[in-house]
């Protein structure tokens, strides 16, 4: 993904080091709208992330997208952020008026991301693109309080679309919530060392004891696993793959996270539950995003399926088209 000393990766981690502090994840839950992060989101042009630069764009690629949505999740930045900039760059795709402000995407019906004052929703089906006003849908929110969106239902004709488009359209959406759970298991990592490193139980740190160490050696490893699909999916999302990594990422994703949330808690014991402390924000997200991600167990069918269709002998080649 992204290297850290990229421009757009600065810019991004200084706008949003700068709102998204611990303080402000409560208000943000309690319903606060993150009005002033949003206008710096998109006065510095992070909204239009993936338009093209004649379009008023920075034109990134899928590695730029994942590695500033990474960075965001790691900050419990709230509102429809991947959403935003693939439904921007969707538009103009299709030849439509790029919407100001927030927006979020649907996949086909299903509930989408709100919050930050979401004015635009679009629906991607099988017969294109239909843009609604955010307004008009039912909303809920989800375990980690987050608002989310289903359309209400439309007579409008949608605006077709090329069908690699639209595929890439929905890899980019999928990437962004992939990586959006890789920065929350980033900082969940991050909270239980500094934790295990200054705890102390019978004279000596926490991290000290080998139940811990071999815990925390788990939590990291799945991290860096997690991080090494996510980055390899970004890859394939630009080569036009077909999809499997994706699907790797949301398997490794969505274990690591109910795995990474019960050795974090284990770690912190009752100070990792109180409304206080940052660490339920983050786990508490990657229990939500893993059930809208779709079930690991899913995710591994559609693998198992494409390679259970591989012709005889081509197995291993198969594997390695996977990565």
């Amino acid at each position: 993904m992204t290297s850290e000393t990229d421009p757009v990766f600065e810019a991004a981690l200084a706008v949003l080091g700068d709102h998204c502090q611990p303080h402000s994840l409560a208000a943000w839950e309690a319903g606060d709208m993150p009005q002033a992060l949003w206008r710096d989101l998109d006065e510095t042009g992070l909204l239009s992330l993936l338009l093209p630069e004649d379009a008023g764009g920075i034109g990134a690629g899928a590695d730029t997208f994942a590695g500033i949505l990474r960075l965001a999740g790691r900050l419990a930045a709230p509102g429809p952020l991947a959403e935003t900039c693939v439904g921007r760059w969707l538009t103009h795709a299709a030849g439509l008026p790029v919407p100001a402000g927030a927006m979020s995407l649907s996949l086909d019906g299903n509930e989408a991301p709100g919050g930050a004052d979401t004015e635009t929703l679009g629906v991607l089906t099988d017969g294109g693109l239909v843009l609604l006003p955010a307004a008009g849908s039912t909303q809920r929110r989800n375990l980690a309080g987050e608002v989310r969106l289903s359309p209400a239902a439309s007579n409008l004709r949608p605006t077709a679309l090329p069908a690699e488009q639209a595929a890439r359209a929905r890899a980019l959406v999928s990437l962004g919530r992939a990586a959006m759970m890789l920065g929350a298991l980033d900082r969940v990592l991050v909270l239980s060392l500094a934790h295990a490193n200054t705890r102390v139980q019978f004279g000596r740190p926490i991290g000290k004891f080998q139940a811990v160490q071999q815990n925390m050696a788990v939590l990291a490893g799945g991290v860096a696993a997690a991080a090494a699909v996510v980055a390899a999916a970004a890859r394939d999302v630009d080569a036009g793959g077909p999809g499997l990594l994706l699907a790797a990422a949301r398997a490794r994703l969505g274990e690591i996270s109910v795995e990474a949330a019960g050795i974090a808690h284990q770690v912190h014991g009752a100070i990792g539950t109180t409304r206080e402390y940052e660490l339920h924000f983050h786990t508490r997200r990657l229990s939500a995003w893993r059930a809208e991600q779709g079930t690991p167990r899913a995710a591994r069918r559609l693998l198992a399926r494409r390679f259970a269709g591989a012709p005889a002998g081509a197995l291993w080649e198969t594997l390695l088209a996977t990565g």
